[in-house]
């Protein structure tokens, strides 16, 4: 009895691994995982068109898009953090989707680009996403994830 509580000790396996919180702690971990997979970074020329701004999708997930304005002038434009806007996204299907939400966050890029999340009042299908990664898989298979929060 002692020799096992020692082996699986030094294995890693403990009484705490039995214990209710670690289930929780596991899916949570799992949860997590889950959604940095179900982020889409876009290469050039792949992604969505947001067709009432004039910009540049660069990553997508069920709750946000993260895009940037090219020639975008901080002291110009009015878009900042907060602000509520509504948009279009027209995807390589054909496939429109109409979607309102509030800039979460503004990233500034080495390349001096500023970059805005946009989180989604209400979130993407998810079979939408599954199209894309397919598309991507298909045509693209060299892009990479892109980790921004949603």
């Amino acid at each position: 009895m002692f020799d096992r509580r020692k082996r699986l000790r030094r294995e890693g396996e403990h009484k705490a691994a039995s214990r209710p919180g670690t289930d929780r702690r596991t899916a949570e971990r799992r949860q997590e995982e889950k959604r940095q997979g179900d982020r889409i970074a876009y290469p050039i020329g792949a992604a969505p068109e947001i067709v009432n701004i004039r910009s540049q999708v660069v990553g997508l997930s069920v709750k946000a898009v993260r895009f940037f304005i090219p020639d975008f002038i901080p002291k110009k434009l009015a878009l900042k953090k907060g602000d509520k806007v509504n948009i279009a996204l027209k995807f390589h299907d054909g496939q429109v989707i109409r979607r309102s939400g509030t800039i979460l966050r503004l990233d500034k890029h080495h390349s001096d680009r500023e970059y805005f999340v946009l989180l989604f009042e209400r979130q993407l299908p998810q079979e939408r996403i599954n199209k894309e990664w397919a598309y991507l898989l298909d045509n693209f298979p060299d892009f990479c994830l892109e980790d921004f929060k949603d």
